[in-house]
């Protein structure tokens, strides 16, 4: 089990990655690039949100079921790592988890640094290309771009303007969007294919989950898998725009805008924020030939290819989600009589008595004389049951009852030691938690 929710959100994100790259090779030809597009954003949804806190809400779907599918061995010990002092109500780490919190302090603050750094840079950028761009107001650009946002049904005001310093076209900013293009010329034709490329992203919201990404592999820099989910994410969303366009055009229009890619598939200009910005032009020739197929090749699919594409989509997300379980909820051990009413996020536990017992008034049921140390729990009806001192915290959304937890210890001469604990016993899954000792027998001879 993993203790740490953000490594079981790493993980949850990186089997979503690795599903899609594997139905994408086996089911290549059913599923569409946006259906793996798709599969590509879950995956920034399963590292950027703390899913693993869900886990008992699936637990308790799961036992509605069938109570029996997450029956938990209790023969596991499971360490805290802090605990409330009862005297002095201050908290109390171990000494590995003081190291791990500190050591993590400084690195996400090192990584705030450097992702603060970036947005400087973005915005300092994105102000020079402003400032040596020119703003057009070509009445015959405009009414393409008036007709294409009209077919995107998009309202939002963008303007477009010419820079000298890109060679392909971009879209920048996410609330004053405003679409670059070359000062190359470009012909009417190209420029309703260009604009309406570009506006397909926009409409897509491509540059949010391109930001959305950059964040994912800020918080897990330690995965590679994030960087490779950051290359998959660019590659994709050309491919689901491009996939989006032509489905719709005949063969001579794929042919001119085919032709129109290519001619804005320059060379790239590394002193843009690629990352973060959309374009018409990619110069990886792998990712071209791919675009160019999309655009030659592309079928829709029918009703049974469709079908088979959301099953396989459902199933991936499903099955990814599963991962919730890889975390173990922390145990924190709250002390008898602790003021927690400032601490909301510790679960807390009231022990009370629930009777003293006198150990020779009673049979311990299933006493094997092997067994120097054995356990058992006494309900407040006089039930005795024996259990494991070994207690894991099962994943349940507990419903505790007060019961006596009996320790019972043989010695090399016969006789026995009787420990009686107050205890909290839950009534769904039997979990047991321990609360403080009140009373201690000692017999010579063990008369159990």
């Amino acid at each position: 089990m993993i203790k740490s929710i953000l490594l079981v959100m790493s993980l949850s994100g990186t089997v979503v990655l690795f599903l899609q790259i594997i139905t994408s090779i086996i089911f290549k030809k059913i599923i569409s690039a946006k259906a793996k597009y798709f599969l590509l954003k879950m995956s920034i949804v399963f590292y950027l949100l703390p899913l693993p806190l869900i886990k008992n809400y699936y637990i308790d779907l799961f036992r509605s079921l069938n109570s029996n599918i997450f029956s938990l061995p209790q023969d596991e010990i499971y360490v805290t790592d802090v605990a409330l002092n009862s005297e002095s109500g201050n908290f109390n780490f171990s000494l590995a988890f003081t190291t791990i919190i500190i050591a993590l302090i400084i690195v996400y603050l090192l990584i705030i640094i450097l992702l603060a750094r970036q947005v400087i840079l973005y915005c300092v950028l994105k102000w020079k290309i402003r400032k040596y761009s020119i703003e057009t107001h070509d009445k015959d650009i405009l009414s393409i771009l008036d007709k294409e946002k009209e077919k995107l049904k998009i309202k939002r005001k963008i303007s477009i303007r010419y820079s000298k310093s890109i060679e392909t076209p971009v879209t920048t900013g996410f609330i004053h969007t405003v679409i670059l293009l070359p000062t190359t010329k470009i012909t009417e034709k190209q420029m309703m294919w260009i604009l309406r490329h570009e506006l397909t992203h926009i409409h897509n919201c491509d540059y949010i989950y391109n930001l959305l990404c950059i964040i994912a592999v800020v918080l897990h820099w330690f995965n590679p898998f994030a960087y490779l989910l950051f290359n998959q994410l660019n590659s994709f969303s050309e491919f689901n725009c491009d996939e989006s366009i032509v489905k719709n055009l005949n063969k001579e229009e794929r042919l001119i805008y085919g032709n129109t890619i290519l001619d804005f598939s320059g060379k790239t200009n590394e002193n843009r924020l690629n990352k973060v910005m959309s374009a018409l032009g990619n110069s990886n020739r792998k990712i071209m030939k791919e675009r160019l197929i999309i655009v030659k090749k592309f079928n829709k699919r029918g009703k049974f290819e469709k079908i088979i594409q959301s099953i396989i989509v459902a199933a991936t997300v499903f099955v990814s989600s599963l991962t919730v379980f890889a975390y173990q909820e922390p145990v924190v051990v709250v002390y008898k009589n602790q003021d927690t009413s400032d601490v909301d996020f510790i679960e807390t536990y009231e022990y009370s008595v629930s009777g003293e017992f006198d150990s020779t008034e009673y049979k311990l049921p299933d006493l094997n004389k092997n067994e120097i140390i054995s356990y058992y729990t006494i309900d407040e009806d006089g039930t005795i049951s024996k259990t494991n001192e070994n207690n894991k915290k099962a994943p349940c959304n507990h419903t505790y009852k007060p019961v006596t937890h009996v320790k019972h210890m043989l010695n090399s001469t016969g006789g026995c030691k009787i420990e009686y604990y107050h205890a909290q016993k839950c009534t769904k899954c039997g979990v047991t938690i321990v609360g403080e000792k009140y009373k201690t027998e000692i017999f010579e001879k063990c008369p159990h």
